[in-house]
């Protein structure tokens, strides 16, 4: 079975790189999981992937 198509499959990611970034550095000054859970309505599971994603570039 071939797929040529160009179908992207996943879910869409939830934040933009800036917002990423910005979560990413907001961490880094002190605002608790708890906090940025309910400012960027993100699971806590979402908000360390996102947190550990600069690791992994």
């Amino acid at each position: 079975m071939e797929y040529g198509w160009g179908v992207a499959f996943g879910r869409r990611k939830t934040l933009l790189p800036e917002q990423i970034a910005e979560l990413q550095a907001r961490r880094r000054d002190g605002i608790t999981i708890r906090i940025l859970m309910k400012e960027y309505r993100l699971s806590k599971a979402t908000i360390y992937r996102y947190l550990n994603q600069s690791e992994s570039l």
